[in-house]
């Protein structure tokens, strides 16, 4: 009996050994969508839930101009190229009227705002895949740049990035959670 506490220093030594040289795991390496799946949808629920985010990262309105940066936003870090947003969710965006054109902004190291041949100022909208959560939850990525016109003031760029979780019911989806994303399009 006198060695049993000894032995349980022992064996409790032995496994935090053990731990700590156990392979840590790294995750998917993703920063956008981390742990989740693209989850595939029709185009008319991707445009609501797209539609769902836009609404609640802007007070939408008739004085509001929103372009289509028509790239989805990667799932690494940054703001680099992206696939190409498919063909049938632009025109459903266009038609619904939540965004009224396309522009593709600059480089992420660009010191001055993207230039967008519209009449009015406003912002380009750039979405991310849409990620499967638990039950009837999504997650959507919307990266935020104002642009300037052919007649404004050069602006410098202003950008942020917001992480929705997009709930449905029916053909309805709402926003539920959302949170400012930082340093995924920060400079390095």
């Amino acid at each position: 009996m006198s060695n049993f506490p000894a032995w349980w220093a022992g064996l409790a030594a032995l496994l935090v050994a053990i731990a700590g040289c156990a392979e840590k795991k790294t995750g998917d390496g993703f920063v956008r969508g981390t742990g989740l799946r693209v989850t595939e949808l029709p185009v008319p629920a991707r445009v609501a839930i797209y539609d769902a985010a836009v609404k609640s990262a802007f007070d939408v309105g008739p004085g509001l101009t929103l372009l289509l940066d028509p790239r989805l936003l990667p799932r690494t870090k940054g703001l680099g190229p992206g696939t190409p947003v498919p063909k049938g969710v632009v025109e459903a965006l266009r038609e619904r009227g939540i965004v009224q054109g396309t522009c593709q902004p600059p480089g992420e190291l660009a010191k001055e705002a993207a230039r967008c041949d519209v009449a009015n100022p406003g912002y380009i909208v750039r979405f991310s895949d849409i990620f499967g959560m638990a039950g009837d939850s999504v997650q959507v990525h919307v990266a935020v740049e104002r642009y300037n016109t052919s007649t404004s003031a050069n602006a410098e760029v202003m950008r942020f990035e917001k992480a929705f979780q997009v709930v449905g019911s029916g053909g309805n989806w709402r926003v539920v959670r959302q949170g400012r994303v930082t340093a995924l399009t920060e400079r390095e």
